[in-house]
């Protein structure tokens, strides 16, 4: 039975801390979210990638930017985040979901790959490389699970401050959904490089410039590491 992957990426321009930021320039003319989308596409196992943004006329830029790129994009409440998440995998007819937001240009679509793969045999509805522990640098973060327990949460979930997030209900379930963690086994850096600021921007648009420069655009977190941890 071939199971159809699809990754989900929440984006939008009202970031309390760094509004817009998913537009900002990160490579030469490419935005951030421009940078992520190229870097999904490198994964061989995604089937597809949606761009799940809000209704709201602030996110009109990324709605162009995604007609630009010719990606799809699925627009809903901006604090129903769990809602939106279901109704853009519910569309895209996916079976299995990889979460992915915005502020992670740097994400390494080999280490998507692995966790894909991992969690196909991994007798698992949720699997993330860091919601219990951290297990990779903040900034390559992933979460895989079903379209079947992202139902179950969507329709359980009367919480709407849980509902802001995707996940939270996951593990905090009792027990219902099994979840696990995946590591890489390869070292955690202390600095971030999920774009909260314009400093992490800052950093980040660093970074990706060198692994650029230096392995190409499919760089790794392996990569990463070492040329970040000299």
């Amino acid at each position: 039975m071939n199971l159809r992957v699809g990754a989900i990426v929440q984006a939008r321009m009202t970031s309390s801390r760094l509004p817009g930021k998913v537009i900002m320039r990160l490579h030469e003319d490419k935005t951030v979210l421009e940078c992520l989308i190229g870097r999904l596409r490198k994964a061989e196992t995604l089937d597809g990638i949606i761009v799940a943004c809000t209704n709201k006329v602030d996110d009109i830029p990324i709605l162009k930017l995604c007609e630009k790129l010719e990606t799809e994009v699925h627009k809903g409440d901006e604090a129903d985040v769990l809602g939106r998440t279901y109704d853009a995998a519910w569309r895209a007819k996916l079976d299995i979901i990889v979460r992915i937001t915005s502020d992670c240009p740097l994400v390494d679509p080999a280490m998507i790959d692995e966790m894909v793969r991992a969690f196909k045999y991994g007798g698992c509805e949720y699997l993330s490389n860091g919601h219990k522990v951290r297990m990779v640098t903040k900034g390559f973060d992933i979460e895989v699970f079903h379209m079947l327990g992202l139902a179950d949460v969507h329709f359980s979930c009367n919480n709407n401050e849980l509902r802001e997030d995707v996940t939270p209900y996951f593990y905090t379930f009792g027990g219902r959904l099994r979840a696990k963690s995946w590591s890489p086994n390869l070292p955690i850096l202390e600095a971030n490089y999920s774009i909260d600021t314009i400093e992490d921007l800052e950093r980040v648009r660093a970074a990706y410039a060198k692994l650029v420069d230096t392995y190409g655009e499919k760089f790794t977190y392996g990569e990463f590491c070492y040329l970040e941890g000299k």
